[in-house]
């Protein structure tokens, strides 16, 4: 199901001259079916998941590879972005107010996300109190120069608190900036946001300098699933990213 989403979205992201959106959908597709082909099982389910048939298979059906519209308009280069499933988090923190917690198999990228718990709802915690006391998920990531950045935070469309989802950000021991994602039931954003089962929101992150950071995530609204991280500018490449693995990074008060 995953897989037939993300290619009738870049299909029709492409028909849209959504460029960005067509080729992030295309490089999410073949991730999955590597990780298919080559990482499940050790490769037991290879060619299960092929975008097309082998040449000597189905030749009735054959689908020619996909290839953004040529009429599609060319719109200014993207910037590159990078993204880091939620649950390959490096560092955890738990705190009484609250804890990130793995789950298997929510989100649109098929390995998971990462909930805040419990889901139902607790004492808010107070703006001055949210380095010290609200549960934190730390990423690694490294620039090769200094520029503006900018994250992007895909969220299920949860009805978290009741009037919205928020959650703070900070880059090392920089200020920390408010995320928020309004719930409106019956809008445009909030039903195409339950079409896509995704909402994202973006905040910018400010000056950075070059070199090695972290982006620290805090939870602050019960419910709230946060399903992937995207780092949006110049001087950032996969190669940058240093994610660990969920279960496996450290947790601690």
């Amino acid at each position: 199901m995953t897989a037939a989403a993300l290619a009738n979205r870049r299909f029709i992201e492409g028909e849209r001259g959504n460029r960005a959106a067509a080729l992030a959908a295309n490089a999410r597709l073949d991730r999955l079916t590597a990780r298919w082909n080559t990482d499940l099982a050790g490769g037991k389910w290879r060619h299960m998941m092929a975008q097309e048939p082998a040449d000597a298979q189905w030749r009735s059906f054959r689908l020619s590879p996909w290839r953004m519209p040529a009429y599609a308009p060319a719109p200014e280069p993207a910037a590159p972005l990078v993204e880091i499933e939620a649950e390959r988090f490096d560092a955890r923190r738990d705190t009484d107010a609250g804890a990130w917690e793995a789950v298997a198999g929510l989100g649109t990228g098929g390995e998971g996300g990462m909930a805040m718990i419990p889901a139902t709802s607790g004492q808010p915690i107070a703006p001055e109190r949210i380095a010290a006391d609200a549960p934190r998920l730390d990423y690694r990531f490294r620039l090769a120069q200094r520029g503006a950045f900018v994250l992007q935070v895909q969220l299920l469309p949860t009805h978290a608190g009741g009037g919205g989802m928020r959650l703070a950000v900070a880059v090392d021991d920089g200020p920390l900036r408010l995320v928020e994602l309004a719930e409106h039931d019956g809008d445009t954003a909030w039903t195409h946001g339950v079409l896509d089962n995704a909402r994202t929101v973006s905040v910018a992150l400010g000056d950075l300098r070059g070199g090695a950071h972290a982006l620290r995530v805090y939870g602050l609204d019960r419910g709230v699933v946060i399903d992937r991280l995207g780092i949006e500018g110049a001087g950032i490449d996969q190669a940058n990213i240093t994610n660990g693995a969920a279960g496996t990074a450290q947790s601690g008060r």
